[in-house]
């Protein structure tokens, strides 16, 4: 095994930071998704209306502005259970408790450290990253598509960026899943 150690240990610095990035990418879609839904209300619905939503929660957000510009309701469906998962997952993040092992208390979430085999795995981590971003595009689409406004209901480049990103980490295959042991298999040609 000591011969092994720097290579090792160069995997786990590599694995621990695709961690810490799919955390990040995964936390910086649930702002933008509010975002979104914040232009979308500024710019479909009456000023005084985009205004008073502005302290609703995210699925509170969702839910008015799509009654507010006559959708069909959208409690339920997809898209306000994609804004739901970010926004649970953000506020995990955002208040401090570790968003792969949820706890009872802050306290326990930050005294009680994970053993190697309690955190994500890349390919957990990976298949959530898709989740989310998978979250975030519905999110979007939805906005679009009941979008009373040009501005609003186009597509944006840094979608693109992003989706393509996306398809690129997509086209990586694990095979022999066991824990935190995996066989890589690169995308297909």
């Amino acid at each position: 095994m000591e011969a092994y150690s720097e290579e090792t240990d160069a995997l786990q610095v590599v694995e621990n930071e695709i961690i810490r990035l799919s955390d990040l990418a995964i936390f910086m879609a649930a702002i933008e998704a509010e975002d979104a839904i914040n232009q979308f209300a500024v710019f479909n619905v009456h000023k005084d209306a985009a205004e008073a939503i502005e302290r609703l929660s995210p699925p509170d957000k969702l839910v008015l502005v799509a009654a507010l510009v006559s959708a069909a309701p959208v409690k339920g469906t997809a898209p306000f259970e994609a804004i739901r998962k970010l926004h649970a997952w953000r506020n995990a993040a955002a208040h401090g408790h570790c968003v792969d092992r949820p706890t009872s208390s802050l306290r326990k979430n930050h005294l009680i450290h994970p053993t190697v085999w309690e955190l994500p795995s890349i390919p957990l981590k990976l298949r959530e990253l898709q989740d989310r971003l998978g979250d975030y595009f519905r999110i979007r689409e939805y906005l679009r598509s009941i979008s009373i406004n040009s501005y609003t209901s186009s597509r944006s480049a840094n979608d693109k960026e992003i989706a393509d990103s996306l398809a690129v980490i997509s086209s990586y295959r694990f095979d022999n899943v066991a824990g935190h042991a995996y066989d890589v298999l690169p995308p297909a040609d």
